[in-house]
Order: structure tokens, then C-alpha cells, then sequence
């Protein structure tokens, strides 16, 4: 088995995941709790087959989690052998809106 990639998760990103998981704690522990745990498993999955998602805007891909309506959108690069996260994107609100995140 191959070494995983690096994992770069952009600031941005980071804190929809913070945001994501507040609002969830506001309405059910345990909800927040699956949701912090879905979240690892989502990213486990990225880490483990970073190009088996489907493109959502080439370069980009993205990773839908399970029981909650969020998108991972994330960027491998074969060069560097890295994955960054640039969006925990709830999938109902403004779609697209990271594209202009720099890299």
C-alpha cells in the first residue's frame, strides 16, 4: 500500500467545518458528534483514493458525506502528492462559491 498524500485543508474550509459542526451542537450533541465523525471518515476516504471522486470543476473533485448535506471539495495534486481541502460546501447554498479561494 502507498504512502497517503499530505493534506492541506484551507482556512476557509476549516472554519465551514467549525461553523458546520456549532450549528449542530446548538441543536443535538449527538448529531455534532456524527457529524465531527462522518467528517474524519470523508476525509480518511479523500486520503485513502483521492482520485476516485468525480470532478466537479476540473481540477476540483468532490466527496459527498454521508447523512448530511455536505460536499468536500478538494484538489489532488500528483506532483507533490497532496490533497487540499478548499470547501466543506453544504450542498442546498450558493453553489460554486468557492472557486475563487486561493490555492
Amino acid at each position: 500500500m502507498s504512502p497517503r498524500p499530505a493534506l492541506i485543508i484551507h482556512p476557509e474550509a476549516a472554519d465551514e467545518a467549525r461553523r458546520a459542526r456549532l450549528w449542530y451542537e446548538a441543536r443535538s450533541t449527538p448529531a455534532a458528534r456524527n457529524f465531527a465523525q462522518k467528517l474524519e471518515v470523508a476525509i480518511d476516504h479523500i486520503l485513502d483514493s483521492s482520485e476516485s471522486w468525480p470532478f466537479v470543476d476540473e481540477p476540483y473533485r468532490r466527496y459527498l458525506m454521508h447523512r448530511f448535506p455536505f460536499g468536500l471539495i478538494y484538489r489532488y495534486d500528483s506532483d507533490s502528492d497532496t490533497v487540499t481541502i478548499f470547501a466543506v460546501a453544504h450542498l442546498k447554498r450558493r453553489p460554486g462559491y468557492w472557486a475563487d479561494r486561493p490555492v
